[in-house]
């Protein structure tokens, strides 16, 4: 894995705008970028629709006739958009900016964080990789905290609504956004809540939050006359 991962830095000496995914086309965010194990940059969501292509494929196989069937990778793995080389979700790496090791992360995985900053942060590099868990967020997840981590260095103290309408997502996201109280000032309001209760929510939602966090409002409906700018 060790030395994986230095074939991977030695490959993409630093991160830039000339790495692109090669689903998408479009330039790949540091904060979403998944390297394979053949050392070939994609967009997460992208790459995740990938293997579920893919997969879906491998189960509609049996139906196929014969002479169909064999033109399909036999050992029905999925193979890498770029190459055609067999990819496996637990071999894929996320790249992730110097500034994140300095995020306050209440995660399972804190411990493997500050073992691969610890060991991989160089002076010479504005990134460094970890391995991808895919049985952790959902990609929706992934691709929420990647464009409220835009935001946040982009236009700090913004004020976000995420919409859903299933309550018992509202929890989840709000449990995950939780982790990051360096970034985020979170906010949950649906009908849970009281009179009074709402109206606290949304008075301490419209004031900035300090020390340039942006802070979201959890919520499952329209919210016209809230100050919100995303």
């Amino acid at each position: 894995m060790i030395k994986l991962k230095d074939e991977i830095y030695e490959t993409y000496p630093t991160f830039d705008e000339t790495i692109e995914c090669s689903i998408c086309t479009n330039e790949v965010n540091i904060n979403t970028c998944v390297i394979t194990e053949c050392k070939h940059c994609f967009c997460l969501p992208c790459i995740m629709d990938h293997f579920d292509f893919q997969q879906k494929t491998t189960q509609q196989r049996p139906l196929l006739s014969a002479k169909h069937h064999s033109q399909f990778n036999s050992k029905q793995e999925v193979l890498c958009p770029m190459c055609r080389e067999p990819i496996k979700k637990t071999r894929l790496f996320r790249t992730l900016p110097l500034s994140f090791k300095k995020v306050d992360v209440e995660s399972d995985d804190d411990d493997e964080l500050q073992m691969t900053t610890q060991g991989e942060i160089s002076r010479d590099r504005d990134y460094f990789v970890r391995l991808f868990n895919p049985y952790g967020k959902s990609t929706k997840l992934n691709a929420l905290c990647s464009h409220l981590s835009q935001i946040k260095e982009a236009n700090p103290g913004d004020h976000v609504i995420v919409f859903s309408q299933f309550t018992s997502f509202l929890d989840i996201v709000s449990k995950e956004l939780d982790k990051y109280k360096n970034s985020f000032e979170v906010y949950q309001f649906d009908g849970r809540l009281d009179r009074g209760q709402r109206k606290n929510v949304l008075n301490d939602f419209n004031k900035t939050a300090s020390g340039g966090k942006i802070s979201p409002l959890i919520d499952f409906i329209e919210l016209a006359k809230n100050k919100a700018s995303k």
